[in-house]
């Protein structure tokens, strides 16, 4: 006995049996006092902008958090040197992924040098994770 999807008695979808999963429902904007409705992210467009500002500002600039010139010369010396992903989440056990980032095993923020010892090779998304996963954000 198989289940019977009924959709829509409209006539478009479901006369040609294809089922669709609903869209995600819009939410508000997290900005205060902001009327616009959005399906993904914090903010709508014109905020996640100022947003990042805020965020940006804050931060600093690349080279203020000691990513200079130094640091891509030896970020480019790791990466010949190490030019595979170490795969930290095992999301993809069996396959060479070539490494585009240098990652601190112990972050520069939280005391951890630039020593070969601290350092990491990531493909990007690997990189992406454990940042978030750190920090809760990137940055």
């Amino acid at each position: 006995m198989g289940t019977e999807w009924s959709i829509s008695t409209s006539g478009r979808l479901a006369d040609k049996g294809i089922v669709t999963m609903p869209r995600r429902s819009l939410y508000a904007c997290h900005h205060p006092g902001c009327p616009e409705s959005i399906r993904e992210g914090r903010f709508c467009p014109a905020h996640e902008k100022k947003h990042q500002a805020e965020i940006d500002q804050r931060r600093g600039s690349a080279a203020s958090r000691g990513y200079d010139a130094r640091w891509r010369r030896l970020r480019k010396m790791y990466l010949a040197a190490n030019p595979i992903c170490v795969d930290p989440f095992n999301d993809h056990p069996g396959q060479v992924v070539l490494a585009t980032d240098v990652d601190h095993k112990v972050s520069k923020s939280k005391g951890g040098t630039s020593r070969w010892d601290n350092l990491e090779s990531l493909c990007h998304t690997c990189h992406s994770k454990k940042t978030a996963k750190e920090d809760g954000r990137w940055g």
